[in-house]
């Protein structure tokens, strides 16, 4: 379930990843570059705060799993609300809030929880991928991706959450594909698809794929997307949310009847 949750949050801020222009040119990594800070700049003035409704369906190796979740985000701040259907337990609830600074995970398992560490990092914040742009990329060439034609541009990495190869639409920049590496070593692989305009001149990914290898390991479809709605700084205050209490008793009694 802890990592179910670690999940959710990663492949949410991944799918923030694709955002791009309608229309760009780019020939080299300068006009990349050049390109990546205007759209950071177009970005942070014409978006004030997002609300995302979305399904993530994840494999398992108990199945697939699907969870109904709403992130809203504001600066640096962020908000995930998820649903889950527990087997023997029902609906389960869990909130994660960043303010930008501290994380915390509020669950009927754990209570209100602080997250410190690795953990904190792998839940605070989102980026977008010209966040990752740095004097270090380079532009490796050109590939076809999903009938894209795509820059392939490779980044310096190292840093947590951090990414080793962008595919960058020719005509938008909207970023098509990512790739890096998990603790063990393993190929992560993002892929976005269905881009719809969010505000003139900027695009977002309505559906995103996370691959573990050859293997799905998530697939995100936005079913709404909102954009400056004017979201209070008390959503991202964690005093204003009471952790809920885990019933043992009736979870007990949910596992023991038949179907369950």
């Amino acid at each position: 379930m802890k990592t179910r949750k670690k999940l959710m949050v990663m492949v949410a801020a991944m799918a923030m990843l694709g955002l791009g222009f309608t229309s760009a040119q780019a020939a080299d990594i300068g006009d990349i570059m050049k390109k990546s800070k205007e759209l950071s700049a177009k970005f942070k003035g014409e978006i004030k705060d997002m609300e995302v409704v979305q399904q993530v369906t994840m494999t398992t190796e108990q199945g697939r799993m699907t969870t109904d979740s709403k992130m809203l985000m504001k600066g640096e701040k962020m908000r995930m609300e998820s649903t889950n259907q527990m087997p023997g337990m029902g609906e389960v609830k869990t909130v994660v809030i960043s303010d930008g600074k501290d994380t915390w995970v509020i669950s009927p398992f754990q209570g209100k929880k602080k997250a410190s560490g690795r953990e904190a990092q792998q839940y605070q914040g989102r980026k977008n991928w010209w966040d990752f742009m740095s004097d270090g990329a380079t532009l490796k060439g050109t590939e076809k991706v999903n009938g894209r034609n795509c820059y392939v541009v490779k980044l310096k990495g190292g840093e947590p959450g951090s990414y080793d190869t962008m595919w960058l639409d020719e005509k938008s920049l909207n970023l098509i594909q990512a790739e890096s590496k998990n603790p063990d070593g393993q190929k992560i692989r993002i892929v976005s698809s269905d881009f719809k305009k969010v505000v003139r001149g900027l695009e977002f990914p309505y559906k995103t794929d996370v691959y573990a290898g050859k293997n799905l390991m998530s697939s995100t479809q936005i079913k709404s997307l909102k954009v400056n709605q004017g979201i209070p700084d008390s959503m991202f205050d964690p005093d204003k949310v009471e952790a809920p209490k885990m019933d043992m008793q009736d979870m007990m009694k949910r596992m023991k009847r038949p179907g369950q």
